[in-house]
């Protein structure tokens, strides 16, 4: 964070200054009163498990300038420490976020989508890796994280680019009333949940938020390959400029996978280049075709876009390749899952060239509440039964996969459910032979990590 008055943060914030000095000046606004607090003013949260404003006195202790407060403050505050009373703290730390990015000259661009969105997030930084950027980092796609990724970036940095998550009506909404992006890219609209907001309609138009608060001078990137694309340019009186695979201004054409890559060449109206990308699959070739029509309208040439999408984003538990002592290679890809990524990850599974067979170890994928079961039968019957010799499933709803690819063809002497990953673990080692290709993928919550940690193991 630049330096900043306290008194602009009380001016941004809403509140009022109820004692010590408004004189001094901050060097941060922090929400964890253990780390490095000094210089800076102190925003206590309050969730349903915790209360920010017990650990004001641990903050002012640790160097804070001040803090914001809804309540009653401890004795024993320092003369000079600064309280600012405000009627709802995060909504103060969201003002105030607000009020520092329109202070600063930086552009923002922010990206959502049903999946692909943390990725496509760090293929943009990559593709804008010559300019000063500030990111969103790890889970800091919300009401709170948001606004600590805007107030980390100083008067140098040219571009912010943030990533939006949701998990209901308004949501996105309120990240773009806090950020207000120049440019929303939304990389797809799917199945993700369905479970709370109840049809794709109600998905699409969640999303399309972003959109609807877009400046007329502002630039939204939508996929013209999705049937989505129409509904969601009705929302926005910003210019639209697509991406695709198929169509779109700025597309991914004649895409060839491979296990540890993918070649394709971009096509933009600025010219075309060959591009060798370590990413794989048509979720991120796809999202690469976004990332070009995002970085390339923010003004970065094509030469540096080509470059940065060429480069490592290190991401852990998406399509992480594991080899193992006797020969397998598994796909580690268990960050998480939707619908929409494991059909285009196991049709991965399914084309790439590989010798031996092919398993899909698969978990349960959340938050599609009425809709579970079916979505669960569908990718079984539909991409499971056409891209696997063997199918392996952990979880109660992911059962439903192992049905759906039954139900296609597949051999009953291929197909292994289990309720739970300890009963998987019971039997599971003899499931895997030597050379197998394995795709492991399933929600965060299902922790399909210690799949893969388990066959590591057992391959030894």
């Amino acid at each position: 964070m630049e330096s900043t008055p306290i008194a602009k943060l009380i001016e941004w914030s809403g509140g009022r200054l109820e004692r010590g000095s408004a004189s001094g000046i901050a060097v941060a606004v922090e929400t964890d009163s253990r780390r490095d607090c000094a210089g800076a003013v102190f925003v206590p949260l309050v969730g349903e498990k915790f209360d920010g404003h017990e650990f004001i006195a641990s903050a002012a202790a640790r160097g804070a300038a001040g803090c914001l407060t809804s309540k009653e403050i401890p004795g024993g505050l320092p003369e000079s420490f600064a309280v600012i009373r405000v009627a709802d703290t995060l909504k103060a730390y969201q003002a105030m976020a607000r009020g520092y990015r329109r202070a600063l000259p930086a552009k923002v661009a922010a990206i959502t989508g049903s999946c692909g969105k943390t990725t496509t997030k760090n293929m943009l930084a990559n593709a804008l890796s010559r300019k000063k950027i500030t990111k969103t980092e790890k889970n800091e796609n919300n009401e709170v994280g948001v606004p600590l990724t805007l107030l980390r970036m100083d008067s140098t940095t040219e571009i912010v680019v943030l990533e939006f998550g949701m998990r209901g009506r308004g949501q996105i909404a309120e990240l773009a009333e806090i950020a207000e992006p120049e440019l929303g890219l939304i990389t797809n609209i799917e199945a993700s949940h369905i479970g709370i907001l109840g049809s794709m309609e109600a998905i699409c138009d969640a999303k399309g938020e972003l959109l609807e608060r877009l400046p007329a001078r502002g630039t939204a990137v939508l996929n013209a390959d999705s049937e989505w694309f129409d509904r969601l340019a009705k929302k926005t009186s910003a210019r639209i400029v697509s991406f695709g695979m198929e169509k779109g201004d700025y597309r991914a054409a004649g895409a060839k996978m491979r296990l540890d890559g993918a070649s394709y060449t971009l096509e933009t109206p600025f010219g075309r280049m060959e591009i060798e990308s370590l990413l794989t699959g048509r979720g991120a070739i796809i999202n690469a075709a976004a990332v070009a029509a995002a970085a390339m309208e923010l003004g970065e040439p094509l030469d540096a876009v080509a470059e940065g999408l060429s480069m490592d984003i290190g991401e852990a538990g998406r399509m992480r390749r594991v080899g193992t002592a006797d020969g397998k290679l598994l796909i580690d890809d268990t960050y998480n899952s939707s619908p929409a990524s494991l059909a285009m990850t196991l049709e991965l599974l399914g084309t790439v060239e590989w010798s031996g067979r092919r398993v899909a170890a698969l978990g349960d994928m959340k938050e599609l509440g009425a809709f579970s079961r079916d979505e669960h039968f569908r990718i079984g019957r539909d991409f499971a039964a056409k891209s696997a010799d063997a199918l392996v499933t952990v979880g109660s709803e992911a059962k439903a996969i192992a049905e759906g690819a039954l139900s296609a063809g597949m051999r009953e002497d291929g197909v292994a459910a289990f309720e739970t990953f300890e009963e998987f673990a019971e039997s599971g080692a003899g499931l895997f032979g030597p050379g197998d290709l394995v795709l492991v993928k399933g929600s965060r919550a299902m922790g399909m990590e210690r799949v893969v940690k388990f066959i590591e193991e057992a391959s030894k």
